[in-house]
Protein backbone atom coordinates (compact mmCIF):
# COMPACT_ATOMS: atom_id res chain seq x y z
CA UNK A 1 0.00 0.00 0.00
CA UNK A 2 1.35 3.39 -1.00
CA UNK A 3 -1.08 6.18 -0.63
CA UNK A 4 -4.64 6.07 1.22
CA UNK A 5 -7.66 8.28 0.74
CA UNK A 6 -10.03 8.55 4.00
CA UNK A 7 -11.70 11.97 3.29
CA UNK A 8 -12.92 13.78 0.53
CA UNK A 9 -13.66 17.79 0.29
CA UNK A 10 -17.17 18.63 0.85
CA UNK A 11 -18.35 22.70 0.91
CA UNK A 12 -21.26 24.09 1.78
CA UNK A 13 -22.13 27.21 0.17
CA UNK A 14 -21.75 29.84 2.24
CA UNK A 15 -19.14 28.73 3.64
CA UNK A 16 -19.32 27.82 7.25
CA UNK A 17 -16.65 27.57 10.50
CA UNK A 18 -15.70 24.15 11.67
CA UNK A 19 -15.73 23.09 15.24
CA UNK A 20 -15.26 19.38 15.14
CA UNK A 21 -12.87 17.57 12.89
CA UNK A 22 -14.81 16.84 9.91
CA UNK A 23 -12.34 13.28 9.12
CA UNK A 24 -11.29 12.49 12.44
CA UNK A 25 -9.91 9.15 10.36
CA UNK A 26 -6.94 11.47 9.23
CA UNK A 27 -6.16 13.25 12.65
CA UNK A 28 -4.65 9.52 14.14
CA UNK A 29 -1.69 7.49 13.64
CA UNK A 30 -2.48 4.24 11.33
CA UNK A 31 -0.58 1.02 12.16
CA UNK A 32 -1.92 -0.66 8.99
CA UNK A 33 -2.90 -4.40 10.30
CA UNK A 34 -5.94 -6.07 11.92
CA UNK A 35 -6.60 -6.00 15.86
CA UNK A 36 -7.91 -8.83 17.90
CA UNK A 37 -9.31 -8.80 20.94
CA UNK A 38 -11.01 -10.39 23.84
CA UNK A 39 -10.99 -10.23 27.87
CA UNK A 40 -9.16 -11.73 30.38
CA UNK A 41 -11.06 -12.99 33.31
CA UNK A 42 -9.84 -13.13 37.12
CA UNK A 43 -11.10 -14.34 40.26
CA UNK A 44 -9.00 -12.34 42.45
CA UNK A 45 -9.07 -8.67 42.73
CA UNK A 46 -5.83 -6.54 41.21
CA UNK A 47 -3.78 -5.05 43.73
CA UNK A 48 -3.65 -1.40 43.83
CA UNK A 49 -6.48 -0.90 41.73
CA UNK A 50 -8.78 -3.73 42.47
CA UNK A 51 -9.56 -4.70 38.42
CA UNK A 52 -10.77 -8.34 38.06
CA UNK A 53 -11.12 -7.88 33.75
CA UNK A 54 -8.22 -7.26 31.27
CA UNK A 55 -8.96 -6.10 28.06
CA UNK A 56 -6.23 -7.77 25.61
CA UNK A 57 -5.05 -6.36 22.09
CA UNK A 58 -3.14 -7.86 19.74
CA UNK A 59 -1.62 -7.12 16.44
CA UNK A 60 -2.29 -9.91 13.73
CA UNK A 61 0.72 -9.08 11.63
CA UNK A 62 3.26 -7.79 14.27
CA UNK A 63 2.14 -9.37 17.13
CA UNK A 64 2.55 -6.28 19.34
CA UNK A 65 0.53 -7.23 22.55
CA UNK A 66 -1.31 -4.75 25.21
CA UNK A 67 -3.23 -5.17 28.18
CA UNK A 68 -5.80 -2.74 29.90
CA UNK A 69 -7.10 -3.09 33.22
CA UNK A 70 -11.18 -3.03 33.64
CA UNK A 71 -13.08 -3.17 36.60
CA UNK A 72 -16.14 -3.98 34.52
CA UNK A 73 -16.60 -5.51 30.72
CA UNK A 74 -18.63 -2.25 30.48
CA UNK A 75 -15.06 -0.60 30.30
CA UNK A 76 -14.03 -1.99 26.65
CA UNK A 77 -14.70 0.99 25.12
CA UNK A 78 -12.26 3.25 27.40
CA UNK A 79 -9.90 0.15 26.23
CA UNK A 80 -10.52 0.26 22.85
CA UNK A 81 -9.96 4.57 22.60
CA UNK A 82 -6.76 4.22 24.85
CA UNK A 83 -5.06 1.59 22.62
CA UNK A 84 -6.07 3.34 19.73
CA UNK A 85 -4.33 6.45 21.22
CA UNK A 86 -1.42 4.38 22.47
CA UNK A 87 -0.77 2.07 19.11
CA UNK A 88 -2.56 3.68 16.08
CA UNK A 89 -5.71 3.06 14.38
CA UNK A 90 -6.05 -0.60 13.60
CA UNK A 91 -7.83 -1.51 9.79
CA UNK A 92 -10.11 -4.16 11.50
CA UNK A 93 -11.35 -5.14 14.74
CA UNK A 94 -11.67 -8.84 15.41
CA UNK A 95 -14.02 -10.15 18.78
CA UNK A 96 -15.97 -12.60 19.41
CA UNK A 97 -19.28 -11.04 19.56
CA UNK A 98 -19.44 -9.87 23.25
CA UNK A 99 -22.17 -7.33 23.60
CA UNK A 100 -20.16 -4.61 24.74
CA UNK A 101 -17.73 -5.32 21.66
CA UNK A 102 -20.20 -4.66 19.28
CA UNK A 103 -22.52 -1.98 21.18
CA UNK A 104 -23.46 1.59 19.42
CA UNK A 105 -20.91 2.93 21.03
CA UNK A 106 -17.97 0.79 19.74
CA UNK A 107 -19.49 1.36 16.02
CA UNK A 108 -19.82 5.00 16.49
CA UNK A 109 -15.58 4.98 17.20
CA UNK A 110 -14.74 2.72 14.47
CA UNK A 111 -17.10 4.70 12.27
CA UNK A 112 -15.37 7.68 12.68
CA UNK A 113 -11.94 6.36 12.62
CA UNK A 114 -12.79 3.93 9.33
CA UNK A 115 -12.04 0.61 11.21
CA UNK A 116 -14.06 -2.66 9.78
CA UNK A 117 -15.15 -4.62 12.19
CA UNK A 118 -14.98 -8.60 12.20
CA UNK A 119 -16.49 -11.10 14.71
CA UNK A 120 -15.73 -14.63 15.28
CA UNK A 121 -19.36 -17.61 14.86
CA UNK A 122 -20.17 -18.36 17.92
CA UNK A 123 -18.80 -21.18 19.86
CA UNK A 124 -15.94 -20.84 17.19
CA UNK A 125 -13.58 -19.07 19.74
CA UNK A 126 -10.34 -20.15 17.73
CA UNK A 127 -11.57 -17.91 14.89
CA UNK A 128 -10.69 -14.89 17.17
CA UNK A 129 -6.71 -14.69 16.71
CA UNK A 130 -6.96 -13.29 20.58
CA UNK A 131 -7.89 -16.79 22.09
CA UNK A 132 -4.38 -18.11 21.64
CA UNK A 133 -2.89 -14.92 22.59
CA UNK A 134 -4.39 -14.96 25.72
CA UNK A 135 -3.43 -18.95 26.31
CA UNK A 136 -0.29 -18.13 26.26
CA UNK A 137 0.13 -14.91 28.09
CA UNK A 138 -1.87 -16.89 30.66
CA UNK A 139 0.56 -19.95 30.72
CA UNK A 140 3.44 -17.77 31.28
CA UNK A 141 2.24 -15.61 33.96
CA UNK A 142 1.19 -18.77 36.29
CA UNK A 143 4.68 -19.72 35.64
CA UNK A 144 5.99 -16.57 36.84
CA UNK A 145 3.67 -16.55 39.89
CA UNK A 146 4.76 -19.89 40.79
CA UNK A 147 8.26 -19.66 40.48
CA UNK A 148 8.75 -16.18 41.93
CA UNK A 149 5.84 -16.89 45.30
CA UNK A 150 4.09 -13.55 44.15
CA UNK A 151 0.63 -12.88 45.44
CA UNK A 152 -2.49 -13.69 43.04
CA UNK A 153 -3.30 -10.60 43.46
CA UNK A 154 0.08 -9.34 41.25
CA UNK A 155 -2.01 -11.27 38.75
CA UNK A 156 -2.66 -8.08 36.55
CA UNK A 157 1.11 -6.20 36.39
CA UNK A 158 2.41 -10.21 35.87
CA UNK A 159 0.07 -9.98 32.76
CA UNK A 160 1.12 -6.43 31.64
CA UNK A 161 5.10 -7.30 32.24
CA UNK A 162 4.66 -10.38 30.62
CA UNK A 163 2.98 -8.35 27.46
CA UNK A 164 6.01 -6.05 27.55
CA UNK A 165 8.77 -9.03 27.56
CA UNK A 166 7.02 -10.48 24.41
CA UNK A 167 7.07 -7.52 22.51
CA UNK A 168 10.58 -6.90 22.98
CA UNK A 169 10.89 -10.52 21.89
CA UNK A 170 12.26 -11.88 18.60
CA UNK A 171 9.88 -14.44 16.99
CA UNK A 172 10.59 -17.01 14.47
CA UNK A 173 7.15 -16.47 12.30
CA UNK A 174 8.60 -12.42 12.45
CA UNK A 175 12.26 -13.22 10.40
CA UNK A 176 13.74 -13.28 13.58
CA UNK A 177 12.70 -9.70 14.25
CA UNK A 178 11.01 -8.22 17.27
CA UNK A 179 6.92 -7.47 17.14
CA UNK A 180 7.89 -3.81 18.11
CA UNK A 181 10.00 -3.51 15.79
CA UNK A 182 7.42 -4.86 12.99
CA UNK A 183 5.21 -2.00 14.17
CA UNK A 184 7.14 0.95 14.47
CA UNK A 185 10.01 -0.02 12.08
CA UNK A 186 12.62 0.84 14.88
CA UNK A 187 15.20 -1.72 16.98
CA UNK A 188 13.52 -1.27 20.44
CA UNK A 189 16.19 -1.47 23.20
CA UNK A 190 16.11 -4.08 25.77
CA UNK A 191 18.16 -2.37 28.62
CA UNK A 192 15.09 -2.07 31.18
CA UNK A 193 14.09 -5.42 30.72
CA UNK A 194 17.52 -6.45 31.87
CA UNK A 195 18.06 -4.49 35.30
CA UNK A 196 15.09 -7.13 37.76
CA UNK A 197 13.08 -9.62 37.51
CA UNK A 198 9.78 -9.90 38.48
CA UNK A 199 8.76 -9.80 42.16
CA UNK A 200 12.56 -9.48 42.81
CA UNK A 201 13.20 -7.52 46.04
CA UNK A 202 14.34 -3.98 45.80
CA UNK A 203 15.53 -0.96 47.61
CA UNK A 204 14.23 2.60 46.38
CA UNK A 205 15.35 5.67 47.64
CA UNK A 206 13.29 7.24 50.27
CA UNK A 207 12.39 11.10 49.64
CA UNK A 208 12.16 13.57 52.34
CA UNK A 209 12.69 11.23 55.00
CA UNK A 210 13.33 12.05 58.96
CA UNK A 211 17.13 11.38 60.27
CA UNK A 212 17.40 8.29 61.77
CA UNK A 213 14.26 6.93 62.42
CA UNK A 214 13.03 6.56 58.51
CA UNK A 215 16.77 5.65 56.88
CA UNK A 216 17.30 6.49 53.43
CA UNK A 217 15.82 3.59 51.76
CA UNK A 218 12.38 1.24 51.65
CA UNK A 219 12.05 -2.09 50.72
CA UNK A 220 9.29 -3.39 48.00
CA UNK A 221 9.40 -5.77 44.90
CA UNK A 222 9.72 -5.06 41.37
CA UNK A 223 6.52 -5.31 39.25
CA UNK A 224 6.68 -3.26 36.14
CA UNK A 225 8.16 -0.99 33.64
CA UNK A 226 6.82 2.47 33.95
CA UNK A 227 6.39 3.39 30.21
CA UNK A 228 4.87 6.40 30.61
CA UNK A 229 6.56 7.65 33.56
CA UNK A 230 10.23 9.09 33.86
CA UNK A 231 12.93 8.33 32.01
CA UNK A 232 13.55 5.10 30.36
CA UNK A 233 14.73 3.38 33.45
CA UNK A 234 11.67 4.23 35.74
CA UNK A 235 10.41 1.14 37.30
CA UNK A 236 7.11 -0.01 39.35
CA UNK A 237 7.75 -0.85 42.59
CA UNK A 238 4.92 -2.57 44.79
CA UNK A 239 5.71 -1.44 48.34
CA UNK A 240 5.99 -3.57 51.39
CA UNK A 241 3.96 -1.91 53.55
CA UNK A 242 1.49 -0.45 51.48
CA UNK A 243 0.84 -2.61 48.81
CA UNK A 244 0.77 0.51 46.49
CA UNK A 245 2.22 0.96 43.16
CA UNK A 246 5.15 3.48 43.30
CA UNK A 247 7.13 4.93 40.43
CA UNK A 248 10.79 5.17 40.88
CA UNK A 249 14.33 5.36 39.14
CA UNK A 250 16.60 5.23 42.04
CA UNK A 251 16.60 1.78 42.73
CA UNK A 252 18.71 -1.24 43.46
CA UNK A 253 18.19 -5.29 44.00
CA UNK A 254 17.74 -6.51 47.28
CA UNK A 255 19.65 -10.03 47.10
CA UNK A 256 23.19 -8.65 45.80
CA UNK A 257 25.17 -10.29 48.82
CA UNK A 258 27.16 -7.94 51.18
CA UNK A 259 24.78 -5.16 50.18
CA UNK A 260 21.74 -5.84 52.01
CA UNK A 261 20.05 -3.30 54.16
CA UNK A 262 19.56 -4.88 57.97
CA UNK A 263 17.14 -2.04 58.76
CA UNK A 264 14.63 -3.53 55.92
CA UNK A 265 15.44 -6.93 54.99
CA UNK A 266 14.40 -9.36 58.09
CA UNK A 267 17.16 -11.84 58.62
CA UNK A 268 17.15 -15.44 60.19
CA UNK A 269 14.52 -16.54 62.21
CA UNK A 270 12.56 -12.91 62.36
CA UNK A 271 9.25 -11.99 60.72
CA UNK A 272 8.74 -9.85 57.56
CA UNK A 273 6.04 -7.00 58.00
CA UNK A 274 2.76 -8.24 58.71
CA UNK A 275 0.67 -8.18 55.47
CA UNK A 276 -1.94 -6.33 54.89
CA UNK A 277 -5.56 -7.54 54.65
CA UNK A 278 -7.00 -5.33 51.58
CA UNK A 279 -10.42 -7.09 51.59
CA UNK A 280 -12.48 -8.54 54.89
CA UNK A 281 -15.82 -8.96 56.73
CA UNK A 282 -16.69 -8.10 59.63
CA UNK A 283 -16.46 -11.99 60.39
CA UNK A 284 -12.77 -12.32 59.57
CA UNK A 285 -11.97 -8.56 61.36
CA UNK A 286 -11.86 -11.11 64.62
CA UNK A 287 -10.81 -15.01 63.62
CA UNK A 288 -12.36 -16.10 66.85
CA UNK A 289 -15.37 -14.19 65.77
CA UNK A 290 -17.51 -15.98 68.46
CA UNK A 291 -15.62 -15.19 71.47
CA UNK A 292 -17.16 -12.07 74.22
CA UNK A 293 -15.04 -8.92 74.12
CA UNK A 294 -14.50 -8.58 77.67
CA UNK A 295 -16.46 -5.29 78.97
CA UNK A 296 -15.50 -2.13 81.04
CA UNK A 297 -15.85 -2.81 84.78
CA UNK A 298 -14.16 -1.04 87.47
CA UNK A 299 -12.64 -1.41 91.47
CA UNK A 300 -14.12 -0.10 94.72
CA UNK A 301 -10.75 2.22 94.72
CA UNK A 302 -12.09 3.33 91.26
CA UNK A 303 -15.35 4.84 92.84
CA UNK A 304 -13.67 6.92 95.90
CA UNK A 305 -13.77 10.87 94.72
CA UNK A 306 -16.54 10.28 92.12
CA UNK A 307 -19.89 11.95 92.62
CA UNK A 308 -23.74 11.03 91.54
CA UNK A 309 -26.63 12.15 91.83
CA UNK A 310 -29.55 10.25 94.31
CA UNK A 311 -33.12 9.42 93.70
CA UNK A 312 -35.56 12.63 94.05
CA UNK A 313 -36.93 12.22 97.25
CA UNK A 314 -40.97 12.92 98.33
CA UNK A 315 -40.48 16.54 98.36
CA UNK A 316 -38.59 17.00 95.31
CA UNK A 317 -35.50 17.58 96.15
CA UNK A 318 -32.42 15.90 94.79
CA UNK A 319 -29.26 15.53 96.41
CA UNK A 320 -25.68 14.74 94.82
CA UNK A 321 -23.31 12.32 96.88
CA UNK A 322 -19.64 11.76 96.62
CA UNK A 323 -17.66 8.44 97.26
CA UNK A 324 -14.93 9.08 100.15
CA UNK A 325 -14.16 5.74 101.17
CA UNK A 326 -14.57 2.00 101.31
CA UNK A 327 -15.83 -0.71 104.17
CA UNK A 328 -15.20 -4.20 104.36
CA UNK A 329 -18.04 -5.62 106.47
CA UNK A 330 -16.79 -7.89 108.37
CA UNK A 331 -19.90 -10.19 108.64
CA UNK A 332 -19.96 -10.24 105.08
CA UNK A 333 -16.90 -10.23 103.76
CA UNK A 334 -17.81 -10.80 99.52
CA UNK A 335 -19.81 -7.54 100.89
CA UNK A 336 -17.78 -4.33 100.43
CA UNK A 337 -19.76 -1.04 101.96
CA UNK A 338 -18.98 2.45 100.16
CA UNK A 339 -19.02 5.17 102.39
CA UNK A 340 -20.66 8.39 100.76
CA UNK A 341 -20.85 11.73 101.68
CA UNK A 342 -23.00 14.22 100.65
CA UNK A 343 -22.34 17.93 99.51
CA UNK A 344 -23.79 19.55 102.74
CA UNK A 345 -21.14 17.89 104.87
CA UNK A 346 -21.12 14.59 106.97
CA UNK A 347 -21.76 10.85 105.88
CA UNK A 348 -25.36 11.05 104.17
CA UNK A 349 -25.88 7.05 104.17
CA UNK A 350 -24.03 3.89 103.08
CA UNK A 351 -24.39 2.24 100.09
CA UNK A 352 -23.28 -1.65 100.26
CA UNK A 353 -22.46 -2.94 96.72
CA UNK A 354 -21.00 -6.12 95.63
CA UNK A 355 -18.34 -5.35 92.51
CA UNK A 356 -20.53 -7.24 89.54
CA UNK A 357 -19.39 -8.82 86.46
CA UNK A 358 -19.11 -6.08 84.05
CA UNK A 359 -21.87 -7.30 81.67
CA UNK A 360 -24.58 -7.12 84.68
CA UNK A 361 -22.69 -3.36 85.78
CA UNK A 362 -24.33 -2.43 82.16
CA UNK A 363 -27.46 -4.07 83.01
CA UNK A 364 -28.00 -2.27 86.58
CA UNK A 365 -27.18 1.15 84.74
CA UNK A 366 -30.61 0.70 82.62
CA UNK A 367 -32.35 -0.13 85.62
CA UNK A 368 -33.71 2.02 88.52
CA UNK A 369 -31.16 2.14 91.18
CA UNK A 370 -31.55 2.51 95.00
CA UNK A 371 -28.97 3.81 97.98
CA UNK A 372 -28.51 0.30 98.46
CA UNK A 373 -26.39 -1.55 95.33
CA UNK A 374 -25.36 -5.07 95.39
CA UNK A 375 -22.52 -5.41 93.14
CA UNK A 376 -20.63 -8.80 92.77
CA UNK A 377 -17.30 -8.23 93.26
CA UNK A 378 -13.93 -9.28 90.57
CA UNK A 379 -12.04 -12.41 91.27
CA UNK A 380 -8.91 -11.39 93.57
CA UNK A 381 -10.80 -7.72 94.57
Amino acid sequence: MVTTQHAREVYNVPLRKHFKSRFPALDVHRRNEPVATDTIWSDTPAVDNGAKFAQLFVGHRSLVTDVYPMKTDKEFVNTLEDHIRYRGAMDKLISDRAQVEISKKVTDITRAYNIDQWQSEPNHQHQNFAERRIATIEANTNNILNRTGAPDSTWLLCVTYVCCVFNHLAHESLDNRTPLEILSGSTPDISVLLQFHFWEPIYYRLEDATFPSDGTEQRGHFVGIADSVGDALTYKILTDGTNKILYRSSVRSATIPGETNLRLTPQDGERGPKPINFIKSRRTENQNSYAIKELPGFTPDDLIGRTFLTDTRDDGERLRARITRKILDPDKPSDINVSQGGNRGGIVSFMSALLYDPMYTWYDQSRPTSEATEIEPKDGE
